[in-house]
């Protein structure tokens, strides 16, 4: 048998029964190394494998041993302490070397992505700001620190992709960075004879014409331009398609609102007055054409006449309301101006309802004081009844009953709960709210709940009801967390006021590596202790099973900026109750004005320039970090109005209404159309209308470029780096020359021979052929 230098021969020899010493099978021997070692690696060498591939490992890193574990116990290896560094993690499978790179460190790099600069947090395993790091891009580049947000930070296009290394107390940590341009900055620009033929001015021919073409070339879909024109002559399809197409450009041109001067309107012996407010949206140009009025409640839409503009833009109407309308009751009917004729475009429209209504003139309120209701706290039920002028009604009356809604737990084996537990009826104190008390002997022993119903009556024989379910727990005390500015409160309440007790707090909170950790302590209620922004939960609980939990999140985070725009100047304020360090960058379109960090911001700068400001926010709060981007654009179209009324009008009184109109920059407005209305407070239905908004679309921030860290291969078992064995380095130091399988795979003198009893005592031969521990098939024998 013709073998290469380095092939061994191994042979199965199935025979008959032999005196045998025992040993261990080779089908069923263990095909992996006992141990796993840890060694340790250099900056050198962990840059190497960074710039290249994990699967270039070289022998010299593994020179230098720190640990070892059981490789079956691979899950406790991962959670062994070392010191902060870069360690490779390897054993054997078979004839491959399988090995990890685990990173151990107590900094953590966070990027701060503004959409334009390379920003770069590097904090310590507290989350404290490293000032003194030296943080360094490929071929050495420098990222300086930046006084002014306590961060390091390439501006502009300065930043760019590759390995970053972050050198701090004598050690390095290495990052891979990447980078995205959302905004095509790298786009190749169009040079050449396509800028020259579609260009200006030859575009205004060219560009005509190669629409044409490609209409041509599928003209079956093609509904637009001079193919488009010709194929709706014999298809209805295309008819419609470009119809739609006319709408839906007609509807987006003109804007509108139409108010009308009650919600509500009775079917005879009312009159209905509307007026409507038509503008072009593009330029504000008012709508200068008759305009048919049109009532719709079913059936057809009934024309009720055309429309001239009392002034331009501006229709109004009177309609005396009777039955020879033949409208609807009951039933919401639309009143919508169009263009006359059948196919005419809506052009503005409003609701309103006939109904044979009856105006309420009282109303009457009822609010319990305790919700939930504990046991021990007495409960109390305000009542108050009020009419149109919100004085009290001096001939109300009530009837108050409370019923079971709902029966929980109870102690005991059973409880009685009757189907009325309390009932009072008495009158309407004259002044402020009624208290009734309900006894607490009203109650049963029972976690339940109950529902108090209040039927209201008076001398004009008018009822009302009004009713409100309350929980009821037999429980008198409660556990409690809050959020009170920067602090975390935590107190035990009965009936109300804090108790001192005893309770577990658990606190979960990602920490540097961004892995939840869970920390539990005893301490003593109440309780006040600063905020944690690496927190994401709270839990309070103790010994009787009283629990409560609370969540960090954005919507809890308090963290605002209100600003205020003028012609001439820019305000910004953020309201920051919880205190929290915030890193900001105000910019004035895309320009860079101004940047800082702190837990305030208060300033006001001229801004004579219309363009948009913009400000971009960053904070941790609930173990991340969190950005608001908000856009502070001009009004240039705003009108404010100031009214001059009073604030009390006495009935029958006639009082003189005066309104001033003025621009953002407080210049009074000439020509302006006002529209003011108003009825009575009885209708409980207040729509007003939508009025259009001619402020141009503010666009955001020019993205520029965005880094963002990228995922390594550091810490991931799961995905290990695999290379062939190397026999004489690796068979002592992880004792793989005593294990079977691996005396199989590299024989000491050449071959290797396992003899096992033959089934059915007929003698069997396997040969393998093995080069460098990778099994080859036998071509002869």
């Amino acid at each position: 048998m013709s073998l290469p230098l380095r092939a061994l021969f191994c042979l199965l020899l199935f025979a008959l029964p032999l005196p045998l010493p025992a040993q261990q099978r080779l089908a069923t021997a263990r095909q992996r190394s006992y141990l796993t070692k840890v060694f340790r690696l250099t900056d050198a060498q962990t840059r190497q494998l960074y710039e290249t591939d994990l699967g270039r490992a070289r022998p010299e890193f593994f020179t230098q041993p720190v640990d070892s574990f059981p490789t079956d116990s691979a899950a406790l290896g991962r959670r062994r302490p070392l010191p902060p560094g870069y360690y490779l993690v390897a054993h054997t499978e078979g004839a491959q070397l399988v090995y990890w790179l685990r990173a151990v460190t107590d900094r953590q790099l966070t990027l701060l992505d503004n959409q334009t600069d390379l920003t770069l947090l590097v904090r310590d395993s507290l989350g404290r700001l490293l000032e003194d790091a030296r943080v360094s891009l490929p071929k050495g580049q420098v990222v300086p620190f930046d006084a002014a947000t306590r961060s390091y930070r390439l501006p502009g296009k300065a930043g760019r992709a590759g390995l970053l290394a972050v050198e701090h107390a004598g050690r390095t940590t290495f990052h891979a960075l990447e980078q995205t341009f959302p905004s095509g900055e790298r786009r190749r620009p169009v040079w050449g004879w396509r800028r020259v033929v579609y260009g200006f001015p030859l575009g205004y021919l060219t560009r005509p014409v190669r629409s044409l073409y490609f209409q041509l070339r599928n003209p079956s879909y093609t509904t637009t331009g001079l193919v488009g024109l010709l194929r709706s002559v014999f298809s209805e399809d295309v008819r419609d398609q470009r119809q739609s197409r006319r709408q839906d450009r007609h509807q987006d041109e003109w804007v509108s609102y139409l108010v009308l001067s009650k919600p509500l309107y009775r079917p005879t012996n009312d009159t209905l007055r509307l007026k409507a407010r038509i503008l072009r949206q593009r330029d504000g140009q008012p709508y200068n054409r008759p305009l048919e009025l049109r009532l719709y409640g079913q059936g057809r839409p009934k024309s009720l006449a055309v429309l001239k503009p009392v002034r331009p833009g501006s229709y109004e109407y009177t309609l005396p309301l009777s039955d020879t309308l033949g409208l609807p009751i009951d039933q919401p009917i639309r009143a919508y101006l169009a263009q006359p004729g059948p196919k005419g475009e809506e052009l503005a429209s409003g609701s309103f309802r006939l109904e044979d209504y009856e105006l309420k003139n009282t109303r009457y309120t009822l609010r319990a004081a305790e919700t939930p209701h504990r046991r021990g706290t007495p409960q109390a039920l305000f009542l108050r009844g009020q009419d149109a002028n919100d004085l009290n009604l001096l001939d109300a009356r009530v009837r108050l009953s409370v019923t079971p809604a709902g029966v929980g737990a109870f102690l005991g084996r059973q409880v009685f709960v009757p189907d009325t537990l309390w009932t009072r009826a008495q009158s309407l104190d004259a002044t402020g709210e009624t208290r009734l008390n309900l006894p607490e002997t009203a109650l049963p022993a029972a976690n339940l709940t109950y529902s108090v119903q209040a039927t209201f009556l008076n001398s004009d024989n008018e009822r009302r009801t009004q009713a409100q379910a309350v929980s009821y727990t037999l429980d008198p005390g409660e556990l409690q967390l809050e959020l009170r500015h920067d602090s975390l409160l935590a107190r035990y309440a009965v009936r109300g006021s804090s108790q001192p007790a005893t309770a577990t707090l658990e606190t979960e909170a990602l920490n540097y590596l961004q892995v939840p950790t869970l920390r539990r302590e005893t301490v003593a209620l109440p309780l006040a202790r600063p905020l944690d922004a690496r927190a994401t939960r709270y839990r309070l609980f103790d010994a009787t099973g009283h629990e409560t939990q609370l969540t960090l999140s954005e919507d809890n985070a308090g963290l605002l900026l209100r600003s205020d725009r003028t012609t001439d100047s820019i305000r910004l304020a953020v309201e920051n109750p919880r205190r929290l360090p915030f890193w900001y960058y105000l910019y004035r379109g895309n320009t860079l004005v101004q940047r800082g960090y702190g837990p305030d911001l208060a300033l006001q700068m001229a801004a004579t320039e219309p363009e948009p400001w913009y400000v971009s926010v960053h904070y941790f709060w609930g173990g991340q970090l969190l950005t608001a981007e908000y856009n502070v654009p001009l009004p240039q179209h705003r009108l404010l109005i100031q009214a001059e009324q009073p604030e009390v009008v006495y009935p029958g009184q006639r009082v003189r209404l005066q309104y001033t109109v003025t621009d953002g920059g407080g210049r009074p407005v000439p020509r302006a159309d006002l529209t003011a209305y108003a009825h009575t407070s009885k209708f409980e239905v207040d729509e007003a209308p939508e009025i259009p908004d001619f402020e141009p679309a503010v666009a955001g921030r020019l993205s520029l470029r965005r880094f963002r860290l990228g995922a390594g291969f550091e810490n991931q078992a799961e995905r290990p780096g695999q290379q062939p064995l190397t026999w004489g380095a690796w068979r002592q130091r992880l004792g793989l020359d005593s294990l079977r399988f691996y005396q199989f795979l590299y024989p000491e003198y050449g071959t290797f021979h396992e003899y096992q009893l033959a089934p059915g005592g007929i003698t069997q031969i396997a040969p393998f052929v093995v080069d460098s521990g990778r099994v080859q098939p036998a071509v002869a024998v």
